[in-house]
């Protein structure tokens, strides 16, 4: 077998995403997506980014259709991956935004799995790297809470790319590689943009992980032998990633004044103060669902009684296999393990009651909402432990070790399954136009600006204006929009549009007398105007934050659009230099012609 063959035609591997097959029978039986409380915001997000993929506008930042037509710099703000998956999965497959999403999610599980499986396998081998990948996708909050209760598919995609980030660190510091070092950096980018907090959370463990591991390795007496920079090279491999993603949040760190990101932390549904899990409930079985929640879909936020059984099991057998002189290939293997189950240890500290005044202190804390957020990673950290039963399976009498892998293997699988119901309660088709997406927006306090606090809200809007007969008539009927409000202008006056895209606009006016016109459009910063190619001051109007101009008398063209400002040019530079920094490694990398032997010693 080629090296190709034995990595991607693994027969563990294969059985790994086969078995993860079984989530895809909700999907499979059922038209559309169960009614997650997020599952509408992000088929409208969706729908969003494929109309400005449609005009040609393939990294947004405004969302010109949200706000009835008002618009938000929502891409601006919120990692949009997700949005650029299913733009491109629409557009290759003539796929609805519903639809897209469907794929994705099944992507999703099918990444969290073999990510998982391809990491614990060089650590753990087959055996163990199965049961990981398995203990993983089927965690009651990642398949059943993220995917479809709440609907949280940014957050669930960024699950999946982490495991395979952690699969690709690991190959880095094994073998440093080109390759791997571009792979390293381009998953870390990757997960940057794949969900705000959770995110940062990812990659705090990776980068304490890399340090954990790399602390051992100058202990072992063998250090002397080994490359110490491998660890080194993986986090630079971190670093420069999240450089090269500096395009999407070096902005929002500089410019988070000029939307109201404060109302993240306001006291109401995602104030982190109501959201703590008793740690009877955390390891409790899993309920068959009964349709109990608003919606249909309960939150379950237990841990799975198999996931932290197996985990318990894995890390009680390492530690005494380890105590016994029990060596693998990778015999430190077993100490790596305990950073995950005392990371695991950790964050169940967090989700529980007990920790309420370490949230309060620690405020950079609070921005993560739901302590029961933290599930995720748990999830991971127990598939990694759990990996660990693989050894002591393997080291029992064939007559027993058969059935003994089976239970295991089964296991998580099996109390799954009151999971795959799908509750009757669907959205089994959305019409996602404009139109459709407005008349729903004014039934649904959410859907305006598809953000349940308002965070994303320009500054200068201080009240909601109400929806716009005209704006919304002109959306319905599809592209040129006007948004120039044509109530303001004086008598005699001649505005002909020339132009409308998501994020500019222009008119040709013709006018005897000076005039202050408005534009149905909120104030963001970077809006800028020009008169004939002349700068143009323009300011929010009072309350509602939409644009007006000082005009002239005379005949011009006026010109609107959404330019750059300092902070996104010191990021696009801070990226390029990331970008170019990640090649250049890589290629010294392949100058200087490595042969490493891995970076755990071999001893049998």
């Amino acid at each position: 077998m080629t090296g190709f063959s034995r990595r991607f035609l693994d027969p563990g591997l294969l059985l790994t995403l086969t078995l993860t097959l079984f989530l895809a029978i909700p999907l499979a039986l059922n038209p559309g997506l169960p009614n997650g409380f997020d599952t509408l915001l992000h088929s409208y997000r969706a729908a969003e980014m494929q109309r400005s993929w449609e005009q040609g506008l393939y990294f947004p930042s405004w969302a010109e259709s949200m706000y009835f037509g008002y618009g938000s710099p929502l891409f601006h703000f919120y990692a949009s991956l997700t949005y650029y998956l299913t733009s491109f999965l629409q557009l290759l497959f003539d796929l609805s935004a519903l639809d897209a999403l469907r794929w994705l999610l099944l992507l999703s599980f099918l990444m969290c799995s073999g990510g998982m499986y391809l990491f614990c396998k060089r650590r753990s081998g087959r055996l163990g790297a199965l049961i990981a990948g398995l203990v993983y996708v089927y965690s009651p909050y990642l398949m059943y809470t993220e995917a479809y209760a709440r609907g949280a598919y940014p957050e669930l995609l960024a699950l999946a790319v982490f495991a395979l980030l952690l699969w690709r660190v690991d190959a880095l510091r094994d073998k440093p590689t080109p390759i791997n070092f571009l792979l390293a950096a381009l998953l870390q980018a990757a997960l940057v943009n794949s969900h705000n907090m959770m995110a940062v959370t990812l990659t705090i463990i990776c980068a304490t992980w890399v340090l954990f591991e790399t602390g051992l390795q100058f202990i072992n007496r063998e250090a002397s032998q080994m490359r110490s920079g491998s660890g080194l090279l993986a986090l630079l491999a971190l670093g420069l990633g999240t450089a090269a993603a500096s395009t999407f949040w070096l902005p929002i760190l500089l410019e988070s004044d000029s939307v109201q990101l404060e109302n993240l932390l306001a006291p109401g549904v995602l104030d982190y103060r109501a959201h703590f899990v008793r740690l009877g409930e955390l390891l409790s079985p899993r309920p068959i669902q009964n349709a109990g929640a608003i919606n249909g879909l309960r939150h379950l936020q237990q841990l799975g009684i198999a996931q932290w059984s197996l985990a318990l099991v894995g890390g009680i057998s390492a530690l005494l296999l380890y105590v016994r002189g029990y060596r693998t290939r990778h015999p430190q293997a077993f100490l790596g393990t305990v950073f995950f189950a005392l990371l695991a240890i950790a964050l169940i500290f967090l989700v529980i009651p007990i920790s309420r005044e370490m949230w309060e202190g620690i405020r950079v804390l609070q921005f993560l909402q739901f302590p029961w957020r933290l599930l995720s990673p748990i999830a991971a950290c127990l598939a990694i432990v759990a990996s660990m039963n693989g050894f002591w399976l393997s080291k029992l009498e064939r007559h027993y070790r058969l059935s003994a892998i089976a239970l295991i293997v089964a296991l998580p699988i099996v109390t799954a399954i009151p999971l795959l119901y799908a509750p009757e309660w669907r959205i089994a088709s959305l019409d996602t136009s404009v139109a459709a997406y407005h008349q729903a927006a004014e039934l649904k306090p959410s859907l305006p600006g598809t953000t349940a606090t308002n965070e994303f809200l320009p500054r200068g809007v201080h009240s909601l204006p109400p929806s716009t007969e005209h704006l919304l008539a002109d959306y319905a009927d599809g592209y040129p929009i006007d948004k120039l409000n044509r109530s303001l202008l004086p008598a005699g006056t001649e505005a002909e549009l020339l132009h409308n895209a998501p994020q500019s606009l222009a008119w040709h006016i013709k006018t005897e007398v000076a005039f202050v016109a408005e534009i149905y459009n909120f104030y963001w910063l970077g809006w800028q105007a020009e008169l004939d190619g002349r700068p143009l001051e323009i300011s929010p109007s009072p309350h509602h934050g939409l644009i007006t101009l000082p005009l002239p008398a005379g005949e011009y063209v006026l010109r609107v659009y959404l330019g750059s400002t300092p902070a996104r040019d010191i990021a696009a530079l801070v990226s390029a230099l990331a970008i170019a920094g990640t090649c250049l490694v890589a290629w010294r990398l392949r100058k200087m012609q490595l042969t490493p032997r891995p970076y755990w010693t071999a001893s049998l």
